[in-house]
């Protein structure tokens, strides 16, 4: 069955990912996939905002 959603494939460095399960410790949340959904959602939309912003 194809999908309509983009998969994407992270590898990260240990730091990187010591720092996403304290993230997912934090705020109660499940698997790393979800975790990464959820940080970059807020990067995103922080950067939409920033250039809302700026124009």
């Amino acid at each position: 069955m194809l999908s309509t959603k983009k998969r994407i494939n992270l590898t990260v460095p240990d730091a990187i990912y010591l720092r996403l399960q304290s993230f997912k410790s934090d705020y109660g949340v499940m698997n790393d996939a979800t975790a990464c959904l959820q940080l970059i959602t807020q990067q995103l939309n922080a950067y939409r905002q920033e250039k809302l912003l700026w124009r």
